[in-house]
């Protein structure tokens, strides 16, 4: 089942925001909480987490990108379920 990571609000006056450095590729296993990728804000700076265990099945956003507003999407998790 798959999941959509959007751009999260990390700070009050958040502008347009970078994607710094992604943590993982796609196709890595992530757990819970794993920091999927840092990101930047007018001088503030913030962290996207994974939601659940899962695999990262595609990064929507490329490293470095520019003008990313709250809400926008920029990854894809593929959740792992019990069979």
């Amino acid at each position: 089942m798959p999941i959509n990571v959007r751009m999260p609000a990390f700070a009050s006056d958040m502008g347009a925001v970078n994607i710094v450095k992604w943590m993982f590729n796609e196709g890595d296993d992530i757990k819970a909480g794993d920091v999927l990728a840092q990101v930047s804000s007018g001088g503030n700076t913030g962290e996207i987490k994974a939601a659940a265990d899962g695999t990262l099945e595609r990064i929507v956003v490329p490293e470095g990108a520019n003008g990313l507003k709250v809400r926008d999407l920029v990854a894809v998790l593929a959740i792992k379920t019990e069979a």
